[in-house]
């Protein structure tokens, strides 16, 4: 799967109906050899920053999971792999919200599904048709993943 391939099957999970952590998550598994059911699973509680606490972008989430694939670090004594994984971490990180303003899916999204007012303000707005396009940072967050990988 090409770079631009990979962009587009993320904002197709998420269009589909997967969180944004699923979508980022599930999109870059092949590359590493993990089947893409694999990364649908271990992305499911990420939903709604996680477990719909409103704080961590779940894109942001799936996205650092994929640099521990990478680069992850699978001896103790190998301080290297984790300070790679921290900082590209961290670039990853400033990135988003450089671009997006926050890193906060309660913030992103202009409700925090945490509070029985969050869940009010969410069912409100599917029935109008007025949900925030989680699309966007699914994207930017796969356009960045591109760049540092």
């Amino acid at each position: 799967m090409s770079k631009v391939e990979r962009i587009q099957h993320a904002v197709s999970l998420h269009d589909e109906g997967f969180s944004c952590a699923q979508a980022v998550l599930a999109s870059y598994c092949q590359k590493f050899g993990i089947e893409p059911e694999i990364g649908l699973k271990l992305g499911t509680a990420f939903l709604g920053g996680t477990a719909q606490d409103g704080q961590l972008c779940g894109a942001v989430t799936g996205a650092l999971m994929i640099i521990g694939l990478k680069y992850g670090q699978v001896q103790s004594e190998d301080k290297q792999a984790r300070q790679k994984v921290i900082e590209l971490s961290k670039e990853l990180m400033a990135r988003f919200n450089s671009h997006h303003g926050t890193l906060l899916c309660k913030d992103l999204r202009g409700f925090d599904v945490s509070t029985p007012a969050g869940r009010e303000e969410r069912d409100r707005r599917k029935r109008n048709g007025t949900m925030p396009d989680c699309y966007k940072f699914v994207q930017k967050t796969a356009e960045i993943m591109e760049e540092i990988l």
